[in-house]
């Protein structure tokens, strides 16, 4: 039952934005299944109405799945979602760790949890910095529009020139994360990483951060920890998955 269950919803996430109906064959090779086993799958859900087969014989999904998601997106937050894989994560590095929205062109602490230790870095929901220094700040710019940069670039307070800055944002987008030293804190080092909601799109991020001191020796295990956190919100956020695996990736 349970290995019906993984294949029903590798059917139903193999449609996205990009293709929101597709052939039978189109189908069952992005869910990673065999032909036969995904008409039979996609043709019981037709009979359940989550799944409809359309005039030129494509199949996509029926509104009913919608009503499913407006019910979820009612049921819980980001910060629902967020804190018990947060309280993990201090428990496994010691270190505080926040959640944050893009606002403008600024990014706004919604949830911390702190450091149980006495030295730590300190910050409070609701407060508001602007983008382009610190690790939270860059991994915000890297993954939305050129128009951001191009915004906060004209606020001319910039820490560092453009080339250096676009070439740091490059590189978290290669790497998946962000990591700063010093940038708007002396002695404070960060590690961000993106939360991907159910379009792909970051709005949200973890980040990491506490005496650069602490970080010494463990920067690949945090970044390890907080790699996994982020897609485990992710995840829970209904972010797009890889293909070609039956039960995904």
């Amino acid at each position: 039952m349970t290995r019906v269950v993984e294949r029903v919803l590798a059917l139903m996430e193999s449609f996205d934005e990009q293709r929101p109906s597709a052939p039978l064959h189109e189908i069952a090779s992005r869910a990673g299944l065999p032909k036969t086993s995904a008409f039979r799958l996609l043709s019981a859900l037709v009979d359940a109405g989550y799944v409809i087969q359309v005039e030129n014989q494509n199949y996509c999904l029926s509104h009913k799945v919608m009503r499913l998601a407006s019910i979820a997106q009612r049921t819980f937050s980001i910060r629902d979602v967020a804190r018990p894989v947060m309280l993990e994560t201090v428990e496994a590095t010691g270190e505080t760790v926040d959640l944050s929205v893009l606002s403008g062109i600024n990014r706004v602490c919604v949830d911390v949890l702190e450091s149980p230790q006495p030295l730590k870095s300190i910050i409070s929901p609701g407060e508001t910095v602007q983008l382009g220094a610190g690790a939270t700040g860059k991994l915000l710019l890297a993954y939305n529009e050129r128009q951001l940069l191009d915004q906060v670039i004209a606020q001319g307070k910039l820490m560092r020139d453009r080339e250096a800055l676009m070439a740091d944002l490059a590189a978290i987008r290669r790497q998946g994360f962000a990591h700063s030293a010093g940038e708007r804190v002396e002695g404070v080092e960060a590690i961000a990483v993106p939360l991907r909601d159910h379009l792909g799109a970051v709005r949200y991020c973890l980040t990491l951060t506490g005496p650069a001191f602490r970080f010494a020796g463990k920067h690949e295990h945090f970044v390890e920890v907080m790699r996994s956190a982020g897609n485990r919100i992710s995840e829970q956020l209904g972010a797009p998955q890889a293909r070609g695996v039956a039960c995904g990736a």
